[in-house]
């Protein structure tokens, strides 16, 4: 069991476009991000280009049809310091959400 803190992303219409909130997340490792998408009717794909950060995991996509594909807990698996940028791709706008580009910061729990 981890002992680390659960951070929160959600991913939501704003308009006619998809926003990703917070922008940023600092945690530590063996934290868990929660994203969740509750865009109306949207997939959104997450990409991480550094795969180190999620044990691997490099994309994830999000439906907002099922409560069992709307959400998804990774854990941060990397002790290295610095910032993680990702992106969230709108299939149905097939564009980018906007939120700068989110990242999450990695640092370390003493």
């Amino acid at each position: 069991m981890s002992n680390g803190q659960n951070h929160v992303v959600v991913i939501f219409n704003d308009g006619n476009t998809v926003a990703v909130a917070p922008g940023q997340v600092v945690a530590a490792k063996e934290d868990t991000v929660t994203f969740k998408n509750i865009t109306q009717s949207s997939v959104v794909t997450l990409v991480f280009p550094d795969e180190d950060i999620f044990k691997g995991i490099a994309t994830v996509s999000l439906t907002p049809e099922s409560p069992n594909t709307r959400k998804r807990t990774l854990t941060v698996d990397t002790e290295e310091m610095g910032s993680y940028p990702y992106t969230v791709y709108h299939s149905s706008s097939k564009e980018f959400a906007h939120a700068s580009i989110p990242n999450i910061i990695v640092y370390r729990r003493d």
